[in-house]
């Protein structure tokens, strides 16, 4: 294998195991009070995720993930709260990104051009395990100019456009912040930063 030793003992360098729940388990009996997934998953250039990628996150939060940060499309993708039953029959329900979009992106095929840093906070359940809470998100705009891109808080921007930004390129970034709001859980919150 070409992952380092740090890699196979505190994480997990594949997406399907075989078996997902002793994965998490070993990461549990090493300590770890949270777990976290970052798949680099479904399908380039979709703005909503495959039914494999649902079902592999419903599987991950199952097996006893918390959060999952996925990654690849280059498009955000909704993020919600997902809620699976365990082989043991509980429930347990786990935050899910499927996709975060791009951060910095010279792409130019549409939606794009921005991205979401996902802000939340852990907090511990009574009875054990932590919950992630006070989710919000900050939408991203990549402004290409020059030679540069530029990665801007969209909201911050909402009142009035960024010193030499074009119409065009405003009409986008306000644009991207209402395709965040159709794409986020309605309890997740659009943040300025």
């Amino acid at each position: 294998s070409h992952c380092s030793k740090d890699v196979k003992v505190y994480g997990i360098n594949y997406l399907r195991s075989d078996n997902l729940v002793e994965d998490v388990q070993k990461l549990r009996y090493a300590g770890a009070e949270v777990v976290f997934a970052l798949p680099h998953w479904g399908e380039e250039y979709r703005r909503k995720p495959d039914a494999n990628t649902v079902a592999m996150a419903k599987k991950m939060i199952a097996a006893g993930v918390d959060v999952v940060l996925g990654s690849h499309p280059h498009m955000v993708q909704p993020v919600e709260y997902v809620t699976a039953t365990t082989e043991g029959g509980e429930t347990r329900t786990g935050l899910v990104a499927y996709s975060l979009g791009n951060f910095i992106s010279n792409m130019v095929k549409q939606y794009t051009d921005w991205g979401i840093v996902l802000d939340f906070t852990l907090r511990e359940k009574q009875g054990g395990g932590f919950e992630a809470v006070d989710v919000g998100a900050v939408p991203i705009f990549c402004w290409r100019r020059n030679s540069m891109i530029q990665a801007l808080p969209a909201m911050k921007y909402l009142e009035e456009k960024p010193e030499g930004m074009d119409k065009t390129r405003y009409a986008r970034l306000k644009a991207c912040c209402k395709e965040a709001r159709s794409l986020l859980d309605d309890s997740i919150p659009l943040l300025a930063e």
